[in-house]
């Protein structure tokens, strides 16, 4: 009650503000607190293909991710690799990470050699130029030596031989030009390369896949995974699927260079329990207005995909109540 305890909610304020909307929350466990503004407690959201607006409940999932972040001993340090192009994480992901109580900073390889013996997680979001041998090699030794990896790889980019051998060494190929779908059940407002794939029951996904919710994968790679290593597929094309690999094509007829499929857009390396790394091939996924498109499932699984590398599974995501 603001009106008892005018300067109460003041120590709890965020930088640069200088009131609190009436109705809101602070959650404090010890040193560490959270504040939740009223004004936060809904969000309009209009869907792309009915032109509908839908207002959602936020406050569940706030609650849940101050209470995370106040009960949390220990912050954990993220990285996200720069320099060579990487694709934004965008507003949604880059909140949820402060939310679950990640620090991220930006990582240059090219100036400090290695990955940060803090790093408890190395987020690669599409690079757009191939990144150098000793690059991979500082990733590769970070990885072999227990590090957990979050790998994006963006659909328009080619020919990144370090990045993508590097990818196909530890059992996950990247397949030349961009994912058209045939199954019209798996495509998204009558775009066959905006995916909608199978998401299969892991660990990761089994929440998602539960519920019936959807990824919408637009402009995609397909990714074909070892079966010698050991490799687990979170998101699958059908059968009908198959990679354009002439982009410039005046058809998305299958032509003859064209690649069958069926594909993984999403990978995990290592075991579903216990991933070492988890391999993405659209970055489009990460775009604000798909993750909208998508009722934020999009960032849903990204995060879930997070949390699982870091062995935090109790922080889990609970959806928005249209």
């Amino acid at each position: 009650d603001q009106t008892l305890y005018p300067n109460f909610v003041n120590d709890y304020l965020p930088s640069g503000t200088t009131s609190a909307p009436d109705g809101s929350i602070v959650i404090k466990c010890g040193d560490k607190y959270r504040f939740i503004s009223h004004d936060d407690f809904y969000k309009s959201n209009q869907d792309y293909t009915s032109g509908q607006t839908t207002t959602s409940i936020e406050l569940e999932p706030l609650i849940t991710a101050a209470i995370n972040y106040c009960v949390s001993e220990n912050t954990l340090k993220a990285y996200q690799l720069a320099g060579q192009g990487e694709v934004e994480l965008g507003d949604t992901l880059t909140a949820g990470l402060t939310n679950d109580d990640y620090e991220v900073e930006s990582l240059n390889l090219i100036t400090s050699g290695k990955v940060p013996d803090d790093c408890a997680l190395l987020i690669i979001s599409g690079p757009t130029a191939d990144l150098s041998a000793d690059m991979i090699s500082a990733i590769q030794s970070y990885l072999d030596n227990g590090g957990k990896i979050y790998a994006m790889v963006d659909a328009y980019t080619e020919g990144l031989v370090n990045y993508y051998g590097f990818l196909e060494k530890n059992g996950v190929t990247v397949n030349q030009g961009v994912v058209i779908e045939n199954d019209d059940s798996h495509f998204f407002n009558s775009n066959p390369t905006y995916l909608l794939p199978t998401i299969n029951d892991t660990e990761i996904t089994k929440d998602i896949s539960t519920a019936g919710y959807y990824v919408l994968a637009p402009i995609a790679k397909g990714l074909t995974l070892s079966t010698t290593a050991s490799v687990t597929s979170m998101l699958d094309t059908t059968d009908s699927s198959y990679s354009k690999v002439n982009t410039q094509s005046n058809t998305v007829e299958k032509e003859d260079a064209d690649i069958a499929g069926p594909f993984s857009i999403a990978a995990i390396v290592g075991t579903t329990e216990e991933p070492k790394m988890i391999v993405m091939s659209c970055t489009n996924m990460l775009d604000s207005g798909v993750d909208e498109s998508s009722n934020y499932t999009n960032s849903n699984f990204v995060m879930n995909g997070f949390n699982s590398l870091t062995q935090q599974e109790s922080k889990i995501s609970i959806r928005s109540k249209d």
